[in-house]
């Protein structure tokens, strides 16, 4: 009669096991903890450069902080680089494109080659301070292979700065998480939590200082309306500037979804670029994936343009077909409104490079973007008294803090106040209410 097996014993919370790699250089420790949120045990890894001793050594140490309950700290041979390239894994998994590309570009550019290694236990608050402080003094790198000696030497602006400490903040929340770390070294101020760069939008990236953004005037519109009409992208600069969305979610926009007799048009793609990976549609529902809880806001929606955008739009329909008939088979039909002459999406810096030649040509503002745009509407949206609420929801926002950081004020906001002042202060001022 066979024997039964006895059954395994599986490892429970506080056991723990080493992996000998290469002997006296090399180990691996596994180690079984509780979940922070869930309370089922989990198994947590980590690599160790040294000898057998110093591996025995830290696995009972994490052992002891496991079974205290108290909050594991990061090993001491865990150095800033292998931190970031956990944190960087973690966000690639998550499938955060945007993200990934746009925190690893920036701890790889600014944080890694000053304190690349620092055990991460060890970095302090006022090393962070210090790095940033050290980064408002550091010159821009010139875009030109061969600089001239009569060039501006340009630093980088406030708001990237900010954005650095964001990333380097939401790098050790992450640890602290993981119970890796106590506490953050690079807590943010609340100024910096208001105005965070949206990686789904590059052109936040090239923005400027919140004090820079440009609010157009009526004039100012009008001069971009007379430059910008024989353009190949102007009904997407008037559904932007009307609609207050996104560069990528204007290119996304594809014939089907369109109704040309009522405007109502549905948003459920960007077209974005990604390093390495070329031009690539992304579904908002992927995007709204990525925002987790707070992420209600950035469903994919529908927006109905006016007559005077709609009318633009049915011109560039028709413009369109006889692009296509011309084509003939070359031309490869997707669905997009807004594509290349063989039918193929255009690369949203395009759209922005054009948009810039015509602001210069324009006279508008020098530092304007295309996404200003967005600024522009979410701050006269406000002064057509629209809730804040109903404003985060046209622009898409997860985070009404968000929303009031693109809200800038206007000479005539401050004159409307003024005005309506006077009206109360002096009764015989034509301003003044008729009734008390």
């Amino acid at each position: 009669m066979a024997r039964a097996k006895k059954p395994k014993e599986r490892r429970g919370v506080g056991d723990g096991s080493i992996t000998e790699i290469v002997k006296d250089e090399y180990y691996l420790l596994r180690w079984f903890e509780p979940d922070a949120v869930t309370d089922k045990k989990h198994q947590r890894s980590r690599h160790l450069h040294g000898t057998e001793r110093q591996a025995n050594d830290e696995l009972r140490r994490i052992l002891v902080a496991v079974q205290e309950g108290k909050c594991q700290p990061c090993s001491s041979r865990m150095t800033l680089t292998e931190l970031a390239d956990e944190y960087l894994a973690y966000v690639a998994k998550a499938n955060k494109k945007r993200t990934y590309y746009s925190y690893g570009d920036t701890l790889r550019k600014h944080v890694l080659p000053t304190l690349r290694h620092v055990p991460a236990s060890k970095i302090t608050p006022k090393q962070v301070r210090d790095l940033l402080a050290a980064k408002e003094k550091e010159p821009q790198p010139s875009k030109k292979k061969t600089p001239g000696k009569n060039d501006l030497v340009k630093f980088y602006s406030e708001r990237t700065i900010e954005y650095i400490q964001v990333v380097l903040h939401a790098m050790f929340e992450y640890a602290i998480d993981l119970k890796y770390l106590e506490e953050n070294p690079a807590g943010l101020k609340k100024s910096f939590a208001v105005n965070l760069v949206d990686p789904d939008d590059p052109d936040e990236l090239d923005g400027d200082d919140e004090d820079d953004v440009p609010i157009w005037t009526r004039e100012q519109f009008l001069s971009f309306h007379e430059h910008a009409r024989d353009d190949y992208f102007y009904p997407a600069y008037c559904i932007a500037a009307t609609q207050g969305k996104r560069r990528g979610e204007v290119l996304g926009i594809k014939w089907p979804r369109v109704d040309l007799d009522t405007g109502k048009i549905f948003i459920k793609m960007a077209v974005q670029r990604f390093p390495h990976e070329g031009i690539q549609p992304c579904s908002l529902k992927d995007r709204r994936k990525e925002k987790g809880k707070n992420s209600n806001k950035r469903k994919a929606s529908f927006i109905v343009l006016g007559p005077e955008v709609l009318a633009l739009l049915r011109q560039h329909w028709e413009k369109q077909q006889e692009i296509k008939e011309a084509m003939g088979d070359r031309y490869q039909d997707e669905g997009w409104v807004f594509c290349r002459e063989d039918g193929k999406p255009y690369d949203p810096k395009t759209c922005s490079k054009h948009f810039k030649k015509i602001c210069e040509k324009a006279g508008l503002p020098p530092k304007t973007t295309l996404h200003h745009l967005r600024h522009n509407f979410t701050t006269y949206m406000q002064d057509f008294y629209l809730s804040l609420r109903k404003v985060q929801e046209l622009d898409g926002h997860a985070d009404v803090q968000t929303t009031r950081g693109y809200d800038h004020d206007t000479f005539e906001r401050q004159k409307n106040a003024a005005l309506a002042m006077e009206g109360r202060i002096f009764p015989e001022s034509p301003h003044s209410p008729s009734e008390p």
